[in-house]
């Protein structure tokens, strides 16, 4: 009996599949769960997944596409950063090649190693870490099953046509998020259930086009609320109302869907209501007032100091300084107006963000209080209907970019933070201490210039990695530490200039050669780098740039 159940299953590179699906499972299994996704969320089916692809796929964070050198295959990758020109393999491609041999002694000075690593460096596509089992069409993949036409994936299953997603579980749709289950084209949200359209909310469940909600439960077409129960435009009905309200709605919106296999987004809905005149009561008017938050630079600049003595061997001063070449690889933070004139407001930009109107933010602190004051009357949301929403929203509709939530101490020039200290300027400051200049570092400390890196410490310039520590121009590495410009690596410790490479020690491009080798090239480089960087303020050689040809 047991003999006959293995029988349906084959290994298939490195993960068991079942046999005679073609290797499609990860749609398979995801189409299941969209469509019942979409009875749970919308009240019933919509089609397939595949007819809702091209939608759930907008307003996500760009990947890069490459073929492989060798194969000639289509490549996700997980950046769109990586150069032209440079050799780019799939990972069973890039484990299955033999190295190239040389002599560290060839190794004399920092041209020569350079030199020694373009020759065998190479970049991987369709990455899958961990324990991960059935994926398709994705990359930057850790401990997750699956996956569909996704990227930085870590600890998740069935996912579709999202990125950064982690610790969560049938996502369809959605960008940046964690600890959530069954949502859909929803954006920036952590314990989450249940939701549709959803931005820059968290611990809320069964809300449909909101933003910036908390604690939420049974909420539509609201925005800056807290601990909201039974909501339509910011404003709570008795729950009968509310729900006979909830099913008209989500009729339309699922005849439509099922139409057109596409709905408008929430910043659709938005840049409508953005158009309408919107003027604001007089108790409103009297609301602006700048945003102001004590700063305290030191312990942020003390972080820095130790990040760099550890890795770079010594401090190398001012941080302010390297800026410029600190946030080269990270999605930037823009700066918006209040709409209340009271100056001038960080602002995210993931894609979802830049296309939401500019002409309606205001800071958090008078969002606060506009939120108690906006809202729809009880015949306005009677009235609404889904093609209405934009129009009738447009009288309060007013939103912040920024979204603070828990315990915050000292974190400044970060629009997106909850729980966090001493972090200055990192675009979704989550669980994270000491950073600066970086992009959703969550559960990490002292990270610098880095983006997407988790449960990680001790970083510079590190990008798409999990668990590593004391790292610099590092991309899609795992349970690493001591690493120097090193691309898709695996529990590798004192490393420099290796890619597509497991399990080594003191190894200088992909070749061990013992530690106090190492320790001589690792001296060169070092040599190489602060030396750049105290005479410019910024290095020219990164990891994206290295392999290029």
């Amino acid at each position: 009996m047991i003999f006959a159940w293995l029988c349906i299953f084959q290994f298939k590179g490195g993960n068991m599949v079942m046999a005679g699906t073609n290797g499609n499972e990860a749609y398979i299994y995801s189409d299941k769960h969209f469509r019942e996704a979409c009875k749970t969320i919308l009240g019933g089916e919509v089609g397939a997944l595949s007819d809702c692809e091209e939608w759930l796929l907008s307003l996500k964070q760009p990947r890069g596409e490459a073929k492989s050198s060798v194969s000639g295959k289509p490549l996700a990758l997980v950046s769109p950063d990586y150069p032209k020109g440079a050799r780019y393999l799939s990972m069973d491609e890039a484990f299955a090649e033999k190295p190239v041999q040389f002599s560290i002694n060839d190794i004399k000075d920092i041209d020569s190693l350079f030199s020694a690593a373009r020759e065998r460096f190479a970049y991987s596509g369709n990455l899958v870490f961990g324990n991960s089992q059935f994926v398709e069409e994705s990359t930057d993949v850790s401990d997750s099953f699956y996956v569909y036409k996704s990227a930085r994936v870590s600890g998740c299953k069935s996912i579709a046509c999202s990125t950064i997603i982690k610790d969560s579980n049938y996502i369809f749709g959605c960008n940046v998020a964690s600890k959530s289950e069954h949502c859909m084209r929803s954006h920036q949200f952590t314990f989450n259930a249940r939701c549709f359209e959803a931005c820059l909310t968290t611990n809320s469940s069964d809300a449909y086009f909101v933003y910036d909600c908390v604690g939420c439960k049974d909420i539509m077409f609201s925005f800056g609320q807290r601990n909201a129960v039974c909501t339509i435009g910011n404003l709570a009905l008795p729950k009968d109302e509310y729900m006979a309200l909830k099913s008209a709605l989500l009729e339309q919106m699922r005849s439509e869907l099922l139409a057109k296999k596409k709905l408008p987004s929430l910043s659709d809905i938005f840049s409508n209501a953005a158009k309408e005149k919107g003027e604001l009561p007089v108790e409103a008017k009297k609301l602006a007032k700048k945003s102001e938050r004590k700063i305290n630079r030191a312990p942020v600049q003390k972080a820095w100091d130790d990040t760099c003595k550890l890795v770079l061997g010594r401090e190398i001063g001012d941080l302010a300084r390297y800026k410029d070449w600190l946030v080269r690889h990270n999605i930037s933070i823009r700066a918006v107006q209040s709409a209340l004139g009271s100056g001038g407001i960080q602002a995210g930009s993931y894609e979802n963000l830049k296309a939401l109107p500019d002409n309606r933010y205001v800071n958090i602190d008078e969002m606060r209080q506009l939120a108690s004051i906006l809202k729809l009357d009880g015949n306005e949301a009677q009235a609404l209907t889904f093609a209405n929403a934009g129009k009738t929203l447009g009288r309060i509709f007013y939103i912040t970019p920024q979204f603070h939530d828990g315990t915050i101490i000292n974190a400044y020039e970060c629009p997106i933070v909850t729980w966090s200290s001493d972090c200055q300027a990192v675009h979704g400051c989550i669980f994270m201490k000491r950073s600066a200049y970086s992009t959703w570092g969550r559960d990490s400390e002292y990270l610098f210039g880095s983006a997407f890196v988790f449960d990680s410490g001790f970083n510079i310039k590190c990008y798409n990695s999990f668990k590593i520590r004391n790292c610099f121009e590092v991309d899609s590495a795992r349970l690493s530490t001591g690493c120097y410009y090193c691309h898709n690596v695996e529990n590798c410790h004192d490393s420099i200039l290796c890619s597509n490479v497991k399990n080594l020690r003191y190894a200088v491009c992909n070749k061990v050669v013992g530690r106090e080798e190492f320790a001589r090239v690792k001296a060169l480089l070092l040599a190489k780098v602060v030396g750049e960087l105290k005479e410019k303020g910024e290095c020219a050689m990164d990891v994206y740039s290295l392999g290029k040809r």
